[in-house]
C-alpha cells in the first residue's frame, strides 16, 4: 500500500504506460494489479485510497456552483488553449 500511495502522489499515470494523465480509481487499480499481480474491483480499490488519504476532487463542480459565468469562460476559452498546448507537445 505504501508504494502505491508514493506512486500516485510523486508520479503521473503516464509513467507508468497507463493512458491518462490523471489519477482515477481504475487507473490506481491496474497499477496495484500490475504490481501485485491481483485484479481489485472499484471498491475495494477506493477504500484502499481513502486509507491512504487519497479523497476524490470534484473542482470542476465545486467551481460551476461558485461562479457559473467564469467557469463558463473557463471552459470556453481557457481549458480548449491548454488541451491544445497538451495535444502539440504529446500529453
Amino acid at each position: 500500500m505504501q508504494w502505491v500511495a508514493h506512486a500516485v502522489r510523486n508520479a503521473s499515470p503516464q509513467q507508468f504506460q497507463l493512458e491518462s494523465a490523471l489519477w482515477t480509481l481504475a487507473l490506481s487499480g491496474e497499477l496495484v494489479e500490475r504490481q501485485c499481480g491481483k485484479r481489485r474491483s472499484r471498491s475495494a480499490v477506493g477504500r484502499v485510497m481513502r486509507l491512504l488519504g487519497f479523497t476524490p476532487q470534484r473542482a470542476l463542480y465545486r467551481a460551476s456552483q461558485r461562479g457559473p459565468v467564469l467557469m463558463k469562460r473557463w471552459r470556453d476559452e481557457a481549458y480548449p488553449a491548454i488541451a491544445a498546448d497538451a495535444k502539440r507537445v504529446g500529453r
